[in-house]
């Protein structure tokens, strides 16, 4: 009786364990899908190279933000509510207290936003998970030949391999130079180089402007999936 109460016991813990994990992971998951909806407006360039609040100092080039929550180094869509338009930046910085905007961009984000000459604009705000590092591309040497998941590789087609994404994970990659941008499937596994984090296939090395250079610093950011019937 004693070792079948013991057991009890212990079923009882995992059984808590494995909900308040799952708990845990739905959390997490519920942080990227929330979406948050206010007014967002733009630093000026007169603070160009101060600090911010992560201590980095404030580039007015670069994509980034302030936001009163979001962890530094976190990445947000942004959509212009107003006109359409859109920018992927980085938390980098603090809101100060009485300012009473969802989001503070750069000059540059503000400018790709479309939102220079109002100097505010309503936005819908949303973290998506992001990865940076080195896209590199194959192409004749593997077409034709069985990809990770089973389907033939087809060097025409915009797909990738990546080290650990579900196959079929949709990816937005973003030159973190040129700003060009593509959506790839994940069907393959690689690249097996140190610092390189996405293989492309020739098509989509081509979109990008990466066939003659080799390799790019990219930035990967994880699309949700589309809705059933509809393609990329």
């Amino acid at each position: 009786m004693r070792i079948i109460h013991r057991f009890s016991k212990f079923t009882v813990c995992l059984i808590v364990c494995g909900l308040f994990c799952g708990y845990a992971s739905m959390a997490k998951g519920a942080q990227y899908q929330q979406t948050q909806r206010g007014m967002a407006r733009w630093i000026s360039k007169h603070f160009q190279g101060r600090p911010t609040a992560s201590g980095e100092p404030h580039d007015y080039r670069d994509l980034v933000a302030g936001h009163r929550t979001l962890p530094f180094g976190s990445y947000v869509q942004v959509v212009n509510r107003e006109n359409g338009k859109t920018a992927v930046v980085r938390i980098n910085d603090r809101i100060p207290r009485r300012n009473y905007s969802v989001l503070l961009v750069s000059w540059r984000a503000a400018k790709t936003l479309g939102m220079l000459d109002t100097g505010k604009a309503k936005v819908q705000i949303r973290r998506i998970k992001a990865e940076s590092g080195v896209a590199s591309w194959y192409g004749k040497k593997f077409h034709g030949r069985l990809t990770a998941n089973g389907e033939t590789y087809d060097m025409n087609q915009m797909t990738a391999a990546h080290k650990t994404l579900p196959f079929n994970t949709r990816v937005r990659v973003v030159d973190l130079e040129s700003h060009k941008s593509i959506i790839v499937r994940i069907n393959d596994r690689g690249p097996f180089i140190e610092g390189r984090i996405i293989d492309l296939s020739r098509k989509a090395a081509s979109e990008l402007g990466l066939l003659f250079k080799g390799v790019a610093k990219v930035r990967l950011e994880i699309l949700p999936p589309l809705p059933r019937g509809k393609s990329n």
